[in-house]
């Protein structure tokens, strides 16, 4: 494999990822959002959330960016 083009399969390259308020934080958007559940574990809303990803993280089902 060719070092120079290696590409790291974490979410950071991912075209999945989708930057959220900072530098360090993406929303995933490979699969569909879920429902989001309150501190009680009953729905607070019927509201749904993407899951919050980091930029080191990796799911398995990495695909990078297009060019």
């Amino acid at each position: 494999m060719n070092e120079e083009n290696f590409i790291p399969p974490v979410c950071a390259h991912c075209k999945y990822a989708e930057p959220y308020l900072n530098d360090n934080l993406n929303f995933c958007r490979k699969n569909a959002p879920f429902g989001e559940l309150s501190c009680e574990h009953v729905p607070s809303h019927p509201g749904f959330v993407w899951p919050l990803v980091k930029d080191n993280d990796w799911c398995g089902e990495f695909a990078p960016h297009e060019n």
